[in-house]
């Protein structure tokens, strides 16, 4: 193995081929920043750990290879740098991960446009997660069940909302709000999930109802 040291690694660990060849297309297709090396073992990757200047740390949960013990190790001061990949599967273990203070945090089915703004925030030093992950924080703080009253929504989401409510897209709500699409889009998801609306027009019935526009 190569321990020659390069400026603006990225180190893929991944003991699953399909997770290598998405990431992979994906970095390509979108040029991002890093040199990309891919390793399957523990091993491997707290050996080029120990021997490169990281731009990021992406680790694909594995019970085995890449588990919690793994994490720790390299969380311990590799935090800031690190996107794990969760297993939605397994809200405990995700849990456990998001208390190490990992900025991105992803899982298995997240569409191409998250898993892209997720390594461009991370690499700004930015904080990130999938939908999914999101699901799972307002589920254990109880605030997905369907409510109407308005002391569920926080201030951020009834802006939200009431831009979405006068009719702005996703794009157009972000830019007013000095936010990306995918944050945009991850309150509206929210907000109909707290409200029990399926469409906009629902969503406009309701912020007339709570007075929000």
């Amino acid at each position: 193995m190569d321990n020659s040291t390069h400026d603006d690694f990225i180190i893929v660990a991944s003991t699953s081929p399909l997770i290598k060849l998405g990431l992979q297309s994906l970095m390509q297709e979108h040029a991002l920043k890093g040199d990309v090396r891919f390793v399957q073992s523990a091993e491997d990757a707290k050996l080029l750990i120990d021997n490169q200047k990281l731009t990021a740390l992406i680790v694909d949960f594995d019970p085995v290879e890449f588990n919690m013990v793994f994490m720790r190790q390299v969380a311990a001061n590799l935090a800031h740098q690190m996107v794990v990949i969760a297993d939605e599967n397994n809200p405990s273990i995700t849990r456990q991960i998001m208390q190490l203070s990992i900025p991105g945090i992803l899982t298995k089915t997240c569409d191409e446009e998250e898993i892209i703004d997720c390594m461009k925030a991370t690499q700004k030093g930015a904080r990130f997660y999938c939908n999914k992950v999101l699901d799972l924080l307002l589920s254990e703080q109880g605030l997905i069940e369907t409510n109407c009253d308005a002391t569920v929504l926080t201030p951020r989401e009834t802006e939200v909302m009431a831009l979405i409510a006068e009719g702005k897209t996703n794009k157009e709500a972000a830019e007013i709000l000095h936010l990306s699409p995918h944050t945009v889009h991850s309150h509206r998801k929210n907000i109909m999930k707290k409200l029990g609306v399926n469409s906009v027009s629902e969503l406009v019935r309701e912020a007339l109802q709570l007075k929000i526009i």
